[in-house]
């Protein structure tokens, strides 16, 4: 009797390091981009008044966080010992918990808001844990999602 092997997206990205180190630079690079963003105060609503949520969610501390988690990323591709799944599993965090901030401040509003951001830091989040999972089947370490 022959056994069926499911593979998921993460067994088949392991076997294209180079679309693995391509997806994590720029999951890397997307976080620099959003600390610039978020720098430049262009990464929350304007035009809403804050609530709880919202201060959390434009809390200063996101650029400090998605500038660090931004350089582990592009590092973990340069130099393997940086530990690349860490740091992937460390953006999936950070994106996934920033835009669901924003969408439940989104979905609050007292008038209608774009959603598009929330929901894109959303899927860099998933895409983040797919590609640490990836990472950690590559090196041979399983690190649970």
């Amino acid at each position: 009797m022959s056994s069926i092997a499911i593979r998921g997206p993460a067994v088949t990205a392991a076997r294209h390091p180079l679309l693995v180190d391509l997806g994590s630079a720029l999951m890397g690079l997307a976080a620099l981009v959003m600390a610039a963003l978020d720098v430049s105060d262009r990464a929350a609503y304007q035009s809403i008044p804050v609530t709880e949520v919202g201060m959390v969610a434009d809390h200063w501390l996101w650029m400090w966080l998605y500038l660090a988690v931004g350089l582990w990323v592009l590092a973990g591709v340069r130099v393997r010992a940086a530990r690349p799944h860490a740091a992937l599993h460390a953006a999936t965090g950070i994106w996934v918990t920033w835009g669901g901030a924003n969408l439940v401040v989104g979905l609050t509003a007292s008038h209608p808001v774009s959603l598009v951001g929330p929901i894109l830091a959303i899927a860099a989040g998933i895409g983040c844990g797919l590609l640490a999972d990836a990472e950690a089947q590559r090196g041979g370490r399983r690190v649970p999602l």
